[in-house]
């Protein structure tokens, strides 16, 4: 059993406790046993003490005994022999019992009339229990001045000695027992009682890590304190299998997206080297090339920030922005475009001056898609609209409306889908670009982290991109 396991712990830590209360336990039955026994020796030594007191009487200045040594010695047992001695207050000895041997109890409670004990060393070298007192005998005749008597009353205390060493050997067999008996007990409840984490043991093993088959962690019957643990370790697995699966699908976006531009530069060199060019044309087609190029760079930039948006990430400092300033510098890089292909642009700002609070860059995102596909999709002399106003509740209300290039009201639902372009808008768009088809998505998904939202409708001969922003606060949300 490893030292570190929960298990060794666990029994370690029992066994220590029922060693610890069993100590205790013995330790405080002993002693309460012990006290029991030398008060019921205490207690026979008053009641011999009254016996021997009442015995003994005063006549004149004579003490006298009303019982015999022994009748005193046949009322108690040969193998359990007491001692007695009666002296006068000076301590002349008037009496002693035949136990002692000529030799002298201690003069326990000399001068008290209250009974003292004591622990004493009797003859033969035997620990006693010793009684004393000093008392006035029965004056029979009444005639005489009182004489103070002491009393010294002892009972050997082999019998309680015997006893209490039997019964510290009978703790020590009863604590061995019980402490192997808890141990075993142990075993088996700390074994069944940790089968749950065992089985979440052979479940982590045993669960292929990134397979996106729903799996997770059950244990039946668990402990609601393991409840918290399988909840966390299943929100684990979801975000590690939720992150794998954006993995793949950023492999297999970047795959579907540089295939095929990747194949027209191919193409386009080996056409260019089969044979013989002038410097012009060399010239063009490595300008063609660079395009190309650039037109990569930028679907794998816009695939790297959604790969980024697709886990939880800061949506960048909160600015103040002025719309109008900010709306115009981001149409600035489609001007050219849609200059070049005589569209019409009406600007429907009523807070133009207002000051607003949002993630400049990731609205900035928004807005150079938004645009970028009106000057791209517009058929040739259409029509862009943009409108932006602030809501009643401090929202950012935008919307960006261009002619209708030929979609219908089943294809926009579509729009959002990755990789996706209307069969109107297949192959080159107004400006010669190829597009990805993940702007839109794109576009949810940075609103979707400033807690805005999008919506797309159709309305005459117009195509609508709705969005609102609220301000201020940026509320994250992580992909579940």
């Amino acid at each position: 059993m490893a030292a570190g396991s929960l298990k060794g712990r666990l029994l370690v830590s029992i066994v220590a406790a029922m060693v610890a209360t069993t100590l205790l336990g013995g330790w405080l039955t002993y002693f309460l046993f012990r006290d029991r026994l030398q008060q019921g020796v205490e207690h026979a030594l008053l009641d011999k003490m009254r016996f021997l007191q009442a015995a003994c009487v005063q006549r004149g200045r004579r003490v006298a005994f009303a019982m015999t040594e022994d009748a005193w010695l046949r009322i108690q047992g040969a193998d359990d022999p007491e001692y007695f001695q009666f002296r006068f207050a000076g301590g002349k000895t008037i009496l002693r019992s035949r136990t002692l041997q000529g030799e002298d109890l201690p003069m326990v409670g000399a001068g008290s009339a209250v009974p003292f004990f004591a622990d004493v060393t009797l003859p033969g070298d035997v620990r006693g229990r010793c009684l004393g007192l000093t008392f006035i005998p029965q004056d029979r005749e009444g005639q005489a001045d009182p004489v103070e008597v002491h009393l010294s009353l002892a009972h050997p205390m082999t019998r309680v000695e015997t006893a209490l060493r039997d019964l510290r050997h009978l703790l020590v067999q009863v604590g061995l027992l019980s402490t192997g008996a808890v141990v075993l007990a142990a075993l088996v409840v700390v074994r069944r009682r940790l089968e749950p984490l065992r089985e979440l043991e052979r479940q982590i093993e045993t669960r292929p890590l990134g397979e996106n088959g729903g799996h997770r962690f059950h244990l039946q019957d668990a402990p609601r304190e393991l409840h918290p643990v399988v909840q966390r370790l299943n929100a684990m697995m979801a975000r590690v299998e939720g992150a794998l699966e954006r993995e793949r699908q950023f492999a297999a976006n970047a795959a579907h997206e540089l295939r095929n531009p990747l194949a027209g530069m191919r193409a386009r060199i080996e056409l260019i080297l089969s044979r013989d060019r002038s410097s012009e044309d060399y010239r063009g087609a490595l300008q063609e090339l660079l395009d190309a190029e650039l037109r990569m760079q930028q679907a794998v930039e816009q695939l790297l920030l959604l790969a980024r948006l697709e886990s939880p990430a800061t949506a960048g400092p909160v600015e103040e922005i002025v719309l109008h300033e900010f709306l115009r510098r981001c149409w600035k890089p489609h001007y050219d475009a849609a200059e070049s292909r005589g569209l019409r642009v009406q600007w429907q700002c009523n807070a133009a001056k207002t000051p607003f609070r949002t993630s400049p860059a990731l609205l900035e995102l928004v807005l150079n898609n938004l645009f970028g596909n009106a000057a791209t999709y517009t058929p040739a002399g259409g029509r862009v609209c943009v409108r932006a106003a602030i809501g009643m509740e401090g929202d950012l209300e935008l919307a960006v409306a261009n002619t209708n290039p030929g979609l219908t009201q089943e294809e926009l639902p579509g729009l959002f889908r990755r990789f996706f372009r209307a069969p109107e808008s297949e192959g080159n768009g107004g400006d010669g670009a190829v597009h990805m088809g993940i702007g839109l998505g794109l576009c949810r998904r940075i609103l979707d982290t400033l807690g805005g939202d999008i919506s797309l409708h159709l309305e005459q001969d117009m195509f609508y991109v709705e969005v609102s922003v609220p301000a201020a606060t940026i509320a994250m949300r992580a992909r579940e």
